[in-house]
């Protein structure tokens, strides 16, 4: 419903969709939605629970330092993830099109080899620059002050 040109009902969209794919229609793009959130995600927290223990930051309970670890995390997940991104996009989006004009992707391996071989590799990072700004301020808001509020409110209550 985000991406329509003109907006319409949820009512009308569901029926649309039915109408068009089934209800299997409701599930496109989901394999690459739940592949970029099993690799990102855990990339995302991996790199940064591994970043703050690296030895220059031992000893730091620095917010920026933490702020580093996790924009640094954020940025390497969203350059994994931009391509499923991409594919997810297409994939829920194709239905709009005419049929002439549709990808008709089979799957998401089926569009991550097509797209590359019909429009190269670079087009699987369109957005890229945004999206990494995004990651990077979005995950190290989230990990990196979520971290510090956490080591704050251990202090407050083991000083009681």
């Amino acid at each position: 419903m985000q991406t329509q040109t003109k907006k319409k009902s949820m009512l009308k969209t569901t029926v649309k969709i039915i109408r068009l794919r089934g209800f299997l229609g409701f599930y496109d793009g989901f394999t690459a939605a739940a592949l970029r959130q099993l690799t990102c995600t855990s990339l995302r927290f991996s790199l940064y629970e591994n970043g703050k223990h690296l030895e220059i930051l031992q000893n730091s309970n620095s917010i920026l330092d933490k702020m580093y670890v996790a924009s640094f995390a954020g940025i390497v997940g969203s350059v994994v993830g931009l391509p499923m991104d991409v594919i997810n996009v297409r994939m829920q989006n194709d239905m709009k099109y005419a049929e002439n004009l549709r990808r008709n992707y089979k799957s998401f391996m089926d569009a991550l080899i097509r797209i590359p071989k019909e429009e190269g590799w670079m087009t699987l990072y369109s957005g890229g620059i945004a999206a990494v700004l995004k990651a990077a301020i979005g995950n190290s808001a989230q990990l990196a002050v979520y971290d510090q509020s956490r080591l704050k409110v251990s202090f407050i209550i083991a000083s009681c």
